[in-house]
């Protein structure tokens, strides 16, 4: 699969260890653009950003 504007659902699932890191969250884009569902961890500290921020 690759980055779409219009992804399809391809029934993959990443699981995004950090996802609101810089890498993390690129990574969380990615997926999400080449139709992955994703489950993304953060720490508590980095939640309130990433709810608000990461991509849904």
């Amino acid at each position: 699969m690759s980055p779409s504007l219009n992804p399809t659902p391809g029934g993959e699932t990443l699981l995004v260890w950090g996802a609101s890191s810089s890498v993390g969250s690129n990574a969380v884009q990615l997926a999400t653009a080449s139709g992955y569902a994703v489950i993304a961890t953060a720490s508590p500290a980095t939640m309130t950003w990433f709810e608000t921020s990461a991509p849904h």
